[in-house]
């Protein structure tokens, strides 16, 4: 079982974002891959001009230290920066639900949202 959060655009009703709380292995693997899929242009552009900079200009060993740096920043940090990512993007948070899936989480979520209204 895991947390979710459930974020919703403010002028959007059926707009909503869920996000998984804790350690993700994914987003610190493929770290600049994950983050163009979600679009976060400010993390993508300095870790390319830094990666960049590290590969022309000094030595290898400070590349190895930057990647695993990246590694661990990405895997315990990447939730955070996808609620930072939603929050610019107009996106409130909602609700924040205990379920096994992002299916399941959004499922419980809309249940509310009905027997609410």
């Amino acid at each position: 079982m895991h947390i979710f959060s459930i974020y919703q655009r403010t002028n959007y009703e059926n707009d909503i974002a869920i996000v998984r709380s804790g350690i993700s292995i994914l987003p610190a693997i493929l770290n600049i891959f994950w983050a163009l899929y979600h679009s976060m242009w400010f993390c993508v552009i300095p870790i390319f001009l830094i990666s960049f900079a590290l590969q022309y200009y000094t030595m290898e060993n400070f590349v190895v230290i930057f990647q695993i740096m990246e590694f661990l920043f990405f895997l315990m940090f990447s939730e955070e920066l996808r609620k930072f990512s939603l929050k610019l993007k107009g996106y409130q948070l909602i609700d924040v639900i205990y379920a096994k899936s992002a299916e399941s989480a959004e499922y419980k979520f809309l249940k509310r949202k009905i027997a609410n209204a």
